[in-house]
């Protein structure tokens, strides 16, 4: 009897025992955590900085771009916001901290956004170039407060928006730059209350009802169903995109209005292979900021434009919504 008492209070005394480090542990994690974030407000705004954490609403919280996942409203009246920006070096991604300058307060309508404070590194997966880019890179996020202000975006690639671009880093660039428009969406979004935009990039040109994604590890294939682009009507597309390249590409359903407009399409359009082995930025150069033919590529101006330019709209929709489709596993 006094054996088993022993060996009931001995096993008490470890079960207390180990939830006491296990309570010691988590703790520890936490204020570690919390540790590393004060640090990052500090590392922007010197010591003693301070502010409110304000819960990301993951309604608006995810974009294109990547996605907002903390935010503090600082006693200053600026915001610090951490986001993931997709679309780095091999399917990689770059986690940062941006703050934005204010005035005035969102509660009563008050705020005024004037712009990009500061951009810090946090993180980065993959990103085996990214020690190319440079503090003048992060220092250019702070230049443009009034495109900003209007609604531009940055990008790394010539396509209308504030290009930014580290020389011998072009994927990093490329998710450093979503990473602070993601930032901005969710700042736009849940902070401003601005009305939100399309989800998709591209989706202005695409029947979303009829087009699907089927998702794999790094692997999409889309059956793509454009909107009519008058006098072509709707073209149906089989694209396969894989570590943000398109490795497949083969028109279902051809929408030209005649065999006279079908045969006037460019040959590397109507057999894919114009896009094969294309990156987003390579696709965007061939469109203008509002979505048509930029002349980028002369030999696609043959008398079957609108039917060129669908192809060329779907295969741009592909590669812009790679990383977010194969985050949430299908088109929603």
């Amino acid at each position: 009897m006094k054996k088993i008492l022993f060996e009931t209070t001995a096993l008490l005394y470890f079960v207390i025992a180990a939830a006491a480090i296990s309570i010691l542990c988590a703790t520890a994690l936490r204020v570690d955590r919390e540790e590393r974030e004060i640090r990052a407000v500090e590392f922007i705004y010197g010591a003693g900085a301070d502010g409110i954490e304000i819960p990301v609403d993951k309604t608006f919280s995810e974009s294109a771009y990547g996605a907002a996942e903390q935010a503090y409203l600082l006693k200053d009246g600026n915001y610090l916001i951490k986001s993931t920006g997709y679309n780095g070096f091999k399917n990689g991604t770059v986690t940062l901290w941006t703050a934005l300058a204010c005035t005035g307060n969102a509660a009563d309508g008050t705020l005024i956004f004037h712009g990009i404070k500061n951009v810090t590194m946090d993180s980065s997966r993959k990103q085996s170039y990214i020690f190319r880019v440079k503090n003048d890179f992060y220092s250019e996020f702070t230049l443009h407060d009034e495109e900003v202000l209007q609604g531009k975006r940055f990008s790394a690639s010539r396509d209308g928006n504030i290009y930014n671009l580290a020389a011998g880093a072009s994927h990093s660039s490329a998710a450093i730059n979503n990473a602070v428009n993601a930032a901005l969406v969710w700042f736009e979004r849940q902070i401003l209350q601005k009305e939100q935009g399309e989800k998709y990039a591209f989706e202005t040109f695409i029947d979303l009802e009829k087009t699907s994604a089927l998702v794999s590890e790094n692997n999409i294939e889309y059956r793509i169903v454009t909107k009519p682009n008058s006098p072509a009507r709707a073209f149906t597309l089989s694209i396969r995109v894989k570590d943000c390249v398109i490795t497949a590409y083969e028109i279902i359903e051809n929408g030209s209005t005649s065999d006279k407009y079908t045969s006037l399409m460019p040959q590397n359009v109507k057999d894919g292979t114009l896009f094969i082995g294309k990156s987003r930025e390579s696709v965007l150069s061939l469109l203008t900021e509002d979505g048509a033919l930029s002349g980028a590529d002369k030999t696609l101006e043959t008398g079957a434009t609108r039917s060129t330019l669908s192809c060329v709209r779907a295969a741009a929709f592909a590669l812009s919504n790679y990383e977010l489709i194969l985050h949430e596993g299908e088109i929603k």
